[in-house]
């Protein structure tokens, strides 16, 4: 059986009243990051030391972040929820437009190289 006593002592843990869950959006924050540089470290190669497969770690590790974040919202009623979504949309829209003037501007240099 897990020993969580340590946790009920520590601010931010999860069971806490003081920013409950923030310690776990943290661990699992530095998780995800672990794995996107073993994915740069490889060059970009899924496969990694041990036949590990970086797009499953990749995968567990955002579902992992994802429950952390859900969790955390929930547990702190401070959050505006509607201000978060309206953030959230924005910013996807913006990545959106940064991809496609991106691929644009790919498929500028590369007409211009080939003539």
């Amino acid at each position: 059986m897990t020993d969580y006593t340590i946790l009920q002592e520590l601010p931010y843990a999860i069971g806490q009243d003081h920013y409950e869950g923030l310690a776990k959006v943290g661990e699992e924050m530095s998780e995800l990051g672990v794995e996107f540089f073993k994915l740069m470290a490889t060059g970009g190669n899924p496969k990694y030391w041990g036949d590990k497969n970086l797009h499953v770690g990749i995968s567990c590790e955002v579902a992992d972040l994802y429950a952390a974040l859900d969790f955390f919202v929930a547990k702190n009623k401070w959050f505006d929820v509607g201000f978060v979504a309206r953030r959230r949309k924005t910013k996807l829209s913006a990545y959106n437009e940064w991809s496609e003037e991106t691929k644009k501007l790919k498929e500028l240099r590369k007409n211009n190289n080939e003539n």
